[in-house]
């Protein structure tokens, strides 16, 4: 027996296109269970914790940051942010650089040795993920690109519904 759907879908979308809509609402939760499974493997991997991985994407993502927009940009509190970046300094991950403009403002930057230990878990899935694009057309990428940014958007905007209401 198969569990209940949360929300039945609109009995005006033909029987066809519902099986069609279910399926890739299925796998895009396999997706998102796999992706986690990663994470959570990857984390143990390197000895860090989820928030300390989040962090380092964005660091990666976004090049050399202050802790306070690392914080904004990672949703951690600024509190919690010191402790973050002191565990990750002290492993190596990351370093804190003085702005040569103000000596007060200090960034949190990846290492070397932190980027090198991060490649030797992520670049074999980087790797894949270039192999399989080279197989999509142009129009195939976009429409990805456009769906991911779509669903960043939308789990962003539900993020902030359930944190505003908590």
């Amino acid at each position: 027996m198969s569990s209940p759907d949360l929300l039945e879908p609109p009995a005006s979308i033909p029987t066809e296109r519902r099986t069609l809509i279910e399926e890739m609402g299925r796998a895009v939760r396999a997706q998102q269970n796999a992706i986690d499974a990663f994470d959570e493997a990857a984390a143990a991997t390197l000895g860090l914790s989820r928030s300390d991985l989040r962090a380092l994407d964005v660091l990666q993502q976004r090049g050399r940051l202050t802790a306070g927009e690392l914080a904004q940009a990672a949703r951690v509190s600024r509190g919690a942010m010191t402790g973050l970046v002191d565990r990750l300094e002290s492993a190596g991950f990351v370093r804190r650089v003085h702005d040569t403009q103000d000596r007060r403002r200090i960034f949190i930057e990846l290492s070397d040795d932190g980027i090198e230990r991060a490649l030797k878990v992520y670049g074999p899935v980087a790797a894949r993920g270039w192999t399989a694009a080279e197989g999509l057309t142009d129009d195939q990428l976009r429409l990805l690109r456009d769906v991911a940014l779509q669903s960043r958007d939308f789990y962003e905007a539900q993020t902030a519904r359930l944190l505003e209401a908590s």
